[in-house]
């Protein structure tokens, strides 16, 4: 797969913002808006390397008032990623016990989690954590939920 970048762009009552399955060297996600029904950012199955690390930095995710099972930023089985100053925001009225503002699943290597704003208003989690590996790093972020479940 060659280089992909998206950068500066608009989303708007999608139902779902920015979807990658099965990338590998040099993606970078930039400075992107997106009002999503359902899903913001989802990255699956990306392999980077130590010199071509993928960059998802500085977009805003809201995912509004609704019943779906939300997921502001959904990564799995990454390697070699950063995830750097991104704000996402699940609204109040999300009724899904099993929304995420951000979730790590499968197996994560190499990733970075630095300086992001993770909020859900609504009764589901802030940071979700299922899978093999963890970070390594995720420090500097900011974490809201209204409820604890």
């Amino acid at each position: 797969m060659q280089d992909i970048e998206i950068s500066a762009n608009d989303f708007y009552e999608v139902s779902s913002g920015i979807n990658i399955s099965n990338g590998s060297n040099n993606i970078r996600i930039l400075r992107n808006r997106i009002n999503s029904i359902s899903e913001g950012i989802d990255i699956s199955y990306f392999t980077g390397s130590l010199i071509n690390k993928g960059l998802i930095a500085n977009n805003f995710i809201y995912l509004p008032e609704n019943s779906y099972n939300a997921t502001g930023l959904n990564l799995s089985y990454v390697s070699y990623l950063q995830v750097f100053f991104n704000t996402v925001k699940i609204g109040e009225g999300n009724n899904n016990t099993s929304s995420k503002a951000f979730s790590l699943t499968g197996t994560i290597s190499n990733t970075d989690i630095t300086n992001n704003i993770f909020c859900n208003f609504g009764i589901g989690y802030a940071y979700y954590l299922s899978s093999s590996g963890s970070p390594t790093q995720s420090d500097y972020n900011s974490l809201f939920t209204a409820v604890i479940t």
